[in-house]
């Protein structure tokens, strides 16, 4: 990624969310208290979502790629990976001005013919403090 970030994993029961100390950080190996142990499971961005895909039978990791206009996937067998390198999904409209594209996110509640269509939003600046946001229709096949 260009200027990406690492991503790690983390997991905690729904109950336990706002409990610190209940959380556990994958190490590639085994889950942990300390999140300094938590293993970079692939390069992302600091806006990602991760949902499982029906059509793929696989998690799908969606961004951007770092500070560039490009979407782009990742697919895993479980949220802890091994994540595959990721794929070019789309450019979005460019940004004007000083502005930029970020927030690339997806949108499994909108995914369409068994998780065959996905949909991807991502914002980006249109002038000094404007912006919009914006939804793509992408059509997951051989990822």
């Amino acid at each position: 990624a260009v200027g990406g970030h690492p991503c790690r994993v983390a997991r905690v029961r729904v109950a336990d969310v706002l409990d610190r100390d209940a959380g556990r950080f994958g190490d590639g190996d085994d889950w942990g208290t300390d999140p300094d142990d938590a293993a970079t499971i692939c390069e992302g961005n600091s806006q990602l979502t991760v949902h499982h895909n029906a059509h793929l039978d696989a998690f799908l990791a969606v961004h951007v790629d770092g500070m560039t206009d490009d979407l782009v996937l990742r697919t895993a067998p479980a949220p802890e990976g091994p994540w595959s390198a990721q794929e070019f999904a789309f450019t979005a409209e460019p940004a004007q001005g000083d502005g930029f594209v970020y927030c690339g996110l997806g949108h499994e509640e909108l995914a369409g013919d068994g998780g065959r269509l996905e949909y991807v939003s991502y914002y980006r600046g249109t002038g000094d403090w404007t912006g919009e946001i914006r939804l793509v229709e992408v059509e997951i096949d051989g990822l």
